[in-house]
């Protein structure tokens, strides 16, 4: 295995993730992935799992990755690469009591999604359920968000999974992790040295972002959607470290029946769906507001061929039209409100978001984020947003990790004070999976509720495209 470079400075979005985790608010994505092991020779359990990473890994920086943070109010954490895992550390046998299926995988997605992961190795583990009934094993990995965004991901699982069922065949290595090296004075003088050039480089993409938001408001009949504009819901309190998950999984061909209907992207049907289910939702706890909800919808920057660790993110800001009651209407509103949204966010520049984050001075912003979180401000305060919506594009051909088929992908992002609903959507073959995580101690209602009234929301809208294309196709008399 080559030697990598020395440490380096953890920049922007990634540091903000280090940072600013807290007890109720630990920055991890967790993912859940169902297998189908019964082409697998020998099936699949917690020991292939091991051979798997213990062949490729040294291909897979982002898991070879350490943090190691520099005290001081000017000092910044800092990669180290690891030249060896120890993988009986990050990958564990697991099972869940009384409880199978999507169920199981929820109940431990939960369980893993409440604990911040420790930093004395690399911000990454996995563990795998060997049977979740029907023949299936269940695999819930959970990673810093610092390491990755969701693109990102994307390209691991493709360093990780085969085209063919083709199992591995090397053994693991179980060497200790070796020591970081001392990183002294000269990374600490590095490290504020660098403080002027990011804010060199943020003031340069100001001006241009400045121009941009104002073209945007200038541009007759654009909505622009801002951050603070949300009504207040129960979802917009404080939160507790308990979470809670749920995971279901609907037919693509009916995203894409509605979206050639009407002439809409999937993203767009997608959305609409995710507004129906929440009106529903929250009209069942008496909760629903009579403006539309706030979402804040991860972008990502980077070329989606490139397996670059860290985030490449920008957000937009859309407004869900959970206030109308008409299905139609919800559909229009929603390919308005995300042209617009994207057209401004494009105004703005995809990169000023992450250029502003680089220049930030997140260790002491994340002293005021957890007196934030400490203080229960979320509850006091207008909240920016009323949760995280993204929609992730998944493998469409069949892809195998040690010879069993990945049957199911169900991504999970982190929720924090103010906004404690994070949904994410991904397309995996010929299904559409949903992943949704909240703390119950402040959602209005069980996430199992919510996540039918996807699947019931998805029904109405094949109903209205059925009825809609009967309505193109009837002659005329």
């Amino acid at each position: 295995m080559a030697t990598d470079a020395g440490p380096r400075r953890i920049e922007g979005i990634d540091a903000a993730f280090l940072h600013n985790e807290t007890r109720s608010t630990p920055w991890h994505i967790v993912g859940v992935l169902v297998l189908d092991p019964s082409i697998a020779p020998g099936g699949f359990d917690t020991d292939v799992m091991r051979r798997v990473l213990a062949e490729r890994i040294e291909h897979v920086e982002a898991l070879r990755r350490r943090v190691i943070d520099l005290r001081g109010a000017l000092s910044a954490p800092r990669w180290v690469v690891d030249e060896t895992v120890d993988l009986t550390r990050h990958v564990q046998r697991a099972s869940v009591t009384g409880l199978t299926g999507l169920a199981a995988l929820a109940e431990l997605a939960a369980r893993s999604a409440q604990v911040a992961l420790p930093r004395d190795r690399p911000l990454w583990q996995i563990e795998v359920m060997e049977d979740v009934g029907d023949g299936q094993v269940g695999v819930v990995v959970k990673v810093q968000h610092s390491v990755m965004d969701g693109v990102a991901a994307v390209g691991v699982m493709g360093a990780l999974f085969d085209l063919v069922p083709t199992p591995p065949a090397a053994a693991v290595d179980d060497r200790a992790t070796p020591e970081a090296e001392d990183l002294g004075l000269g990374a600490l003088v590095r490290a504020v040295a660098h403080l002027p050039i990011a804010a060199a480089r943020a003031m340069w993409h100001l001006p241009n972002a400045t121009v941009g938001f104002v073209r945007a408001l200038r541009d007759s009949g654009r909505s622009v959607t801002f951050p603070l504009s949300a009504p207040r819901t129960s979802l917009n309190r404080s939160i507790t470290a308990a979470r809670e998950v749920s995971l279901r999984t609907m037919p693509l061909a009916d995203v894409r029946e509605v979206a050639e209907a009407f002439g809409l992207t999937v993203n767009d049907v997608v959305t609409a769906m995710c507004a129906g289910a929440l009106r529903s939702w929250l009209d069942d706890a008496g909760a629903l507001p009579d403006r539309p909800l706030v979402a804040a919808v991860p972008v990502a920057v980077r070329d989606r061929g490139t397996h670059r660790v860290g985030n490449r993110l920008s957000v937009l800001f859309a407004s869900l039209p959970t206030h109308l009651a008409d299905p139609r209407e919800r559909l229009d509103a929603v390919r308005d409100e995300m042209r617009d949204a994207k057209a401004t966010l494009r105004d703005l520049g995809s990169h000023t978001l992450g250029a502003l984050a680089d220049a930030m001075p997140w260790n002491v912003i994340g002293l005021l984020f957890r007196a934030y979180s400490d203080l229960g401000l979320a509850s006091r305060v207008p909240p920016s947003v009323n949760l995280v919506l993204s929609n992730v594009p998944g493998p469409q051909d069949a892809v195998f990790l040690g010879g069993a088929r990945l049957t199911a992908l169900f991504p999970l992002g982190p929720i924090f004070d103010g906004a404690a609903l994070n949904v994410t959507i991904v397309t995996c073959g010929d299904d559409v999976d949903v992943g949704v995580v909240t703390c119950p101690d402040v959602a209005p209602g069980s996430l199992d509720s919510l996540t039918a009234h996807f699947a019931t929301a998805l029904d109405e809208l094949v109903a209205l495209a059925r009825a809609w294309g009967e309505t193109r196709d009837r002659p005329l008399h």
